[in-house]
């Protein structure tokens, strides 16, 4: 019966355009004036010589990449996805990352003369060239200059590196509310002709690391944005990865999974990671334990009375997902707690809120594959 609903769901989102329903708890008090707090330190993203041949530091490499590439040294570097989420106990799960994605940003007019993507053409170089003189094992693809890892293996894990002005922290945030977090999207890039403010706003729940002759200015900038609005960043960032997670589990891949263990298991790891990811988020720690399990558990041939199980717990934990308490989102405004985080033991109060929060024309980019 769940899964019915949910593909019936699904098919209508997709078809009328319609986004992703979330609903929102009760709205935060929310301190201001704003500073960003990491919930990481830099040491966090250190590359292990065991792995990749030399020990480097990622934040350190991409900050002194663009200093060679400007020849001016303000850059605020801010690393993404599964390379900040995927850890137990502080440690880094290699095993669940697939590739590195890390914002660049970079004052405007310290980019001009040549087009967006030139210029990210020629970070990459720079960076591949920063880790190879670094003893790191690295490879750069010939037509795209795509930055690879080379572990131990020999299998590769790409660094990709997404490019922005500086001033779009900012201007993203203007921008959301013209977004759809929807099903249907599809990829675009940073430095295209329309390219994903909304994506490169600044968002209190990732990690910011601005260079020393940047941290004054980025102070600045951070505490220039109205509380509401970092707060509707976060939601915009929680709302987005709900609706990515959806859209990597249509009706399709819950039909396949019913028939096949090994769809089950590629469909069921990309649902996974959004919501290991979205409990992190959420500040759920029973959640985040539960996918980091599902995660690093061995796949397993089952019978198809346990595929349907399966497949009914991702349903039934993408449904759970579509609520949360803004209190919870808002927890990312203020200090980190280094400690690990606390259960989420609080009752859920809703809002009198419409289904979703973000609406207007929709634009047809993705950046969360």
């Amino acid at each position: 019966m769940a899964g019915t609903r949910y593909v019936g769901e699904h098919l209508l989102l997709r078809a009328t355009g319609a986004p992703v329903a979330l609903r929102l708890g009760v709205a935060p008090d929310l301190p201001g004036p704003l500073a960003h707090h990491n919930s990481l330190p830099a040491s966090a993203f250190d590359l292990p010589a065991d792995r990749f041949g030399a020990a480097a530091n990622l934040i350190d490499v991409v900050h002194a990449a663009i200093a060679r590439m400007t020849k001016r040294p303000q850059s605020v570097i801010s690393p993404v996805g599964s390379v900040v989420y995927a850890r137990r106990d502080g440690r880094l799960l290699w095993p669940l990352v697939h590739d590195l994605d890390v914002w660049c940003y970079v004052p405007a007019h310290h980019l001009d003369g040549r087009s967006l993507h030139r210029w990210h053409l020629l970070l990459q170089e720079h960076v591949y060239e920063e880790l190879r003189d670094r003893g790191v094992r690295t490879r750069l693809t010939w037509a795209n200059k795509y930055v690879n890892l080379v572990d131990a293996d020999g299998s590769l894990r790409m660094i990709e590196l997404k490019l922005a002005h500086e001033q779009w922290l900012t201007e993203g945030l203007a921008r959301i509310h013209h977004r759809f977090c929807g099903l249907r999207a599809r990829r675009g890039m940073a430095f295209s002709l329309r390219p994903r403010l909304e994506w490169a706003a600044y968002s209190a729940f990732e990690n910011h690391y601005p260079a020393p002759a940047s941290r004054e200015s980025f102070t600045r900038l951070v505490a220039d944005i109205p509380p509401q609005a970092a707060m509707t960043g976060l939601q915009f960032v929680y709302h987005e990865n709900l609706a990515a997670a959806m859209r990597r589990f249509g009706p399709a891949h819950v039909l396949e999974s019913h028939l096949s263990d090994a769809r089950l298991q590629r469909n069921g790891r990309g649902v996974w990671k959004k919501v290991l990811m979205l409990a992190v988020m959420r500040r759920d720690e029973r959640l985040r334990r539960t996918a980091l399990a599902r995660l690093l558990a061995p796949a397993v041939g089952g019978r198809p009375s346990s595929r349907s199980d399966a497949v009914r717990s991702l349903i039934e934990n993408l449904d759970a997902l579509s609520t949360v308490d803004s209190r919870d989102l808002a927890a990312w405004l203020t200090p980190v707690d280094p400690n690990p985080l606390p259960l989420q033991v609080s009752e859920f109060r809703e809002q009198p809120l419409p289904a979703h929060e973000f609406g207007g024309t929709a634009l047809f980019d993705d950046a969360t594959r």
